[in-house]
């Protein structure tokens, strides 16, 4: 009898530190998330008011940025004189940190920038994602919760970039390959 009572201490015990063990292994698999090696420009609208003038703006600001020389004017700055852009702002951003940070144009053009949305390690920043779910909330669709974020595969992650309901305040502008 007393055997029998022992048997079941030592299952009682085990139970939970296996389940520990199980539970530690779930979450150290779910924190080893795969992070890019390159940062990115971004420009961004205060209000997205005028998105025919935003996207003019940011087709001329890419013009600009993926020049091989540091200048003011294009043949495209040309055609655009009229434009007001002072709206629109240019930002860097960290991956690794999670942190944008605003900078000028002068500073943007010292950096050669990919000309593609696709990392040379096959990320990209997409402007419409939405939270799916997961494993144990299948479920779970919130409605507008549009964001902008990291992708590789079936990996996302949700990047600390704010944007009006449907991210159309943010335009992708490069992958940082180096400085020039």
């Amino acid at each position: 009898m007393k055997i029998k009572r022992e048997n079941f201490l030592y299952i009682a015990i085990a139970i939970p530190i296996v389940m520990l063990v199980i539970a530690i292994i779930n979450v150290s698999f779910f924190l080893a998330t795969p992070i890019p090696a390159y940062n990115f420009l971004y420009a961004k609208i205060d209000s997205s008011d005028n998105q025919i003038v935003f996207l003019k703006c940011v087709e001329l600001l890419k013009n600009k940025l993926q020049s091989d020389t540091v200048s003011t004017t294009t043949n495209l700055a040309d055609q655009y004189s009229k434009l007001d852009c002072s709206g629109v702002d240019l930002y860097l951003y960290d991956v690794k940190n999670n942190v944008s940070s605003k900078m000028t144009l002068e500073q943007g053009q010292h950096y050669q920038l990919s000309k593609t949305n696709q990392a040379p390690d096959k990320f990209t920043v997409q402007q419409y994602c939405y939270f799916r779910g997961n494993y144990y909330f299948p479920d779970m669709n919130l409605k507008n919760s549009y964001f902008v974020c990291l992708k590789k595969g079936d990996y996302q992650q949700k990047l600390s970039i704010p944007t009006d309901l449907y991210a159309s305040n943010f335009a992708f502008l490069g992958w940082i390959l180096s400085k020039k």
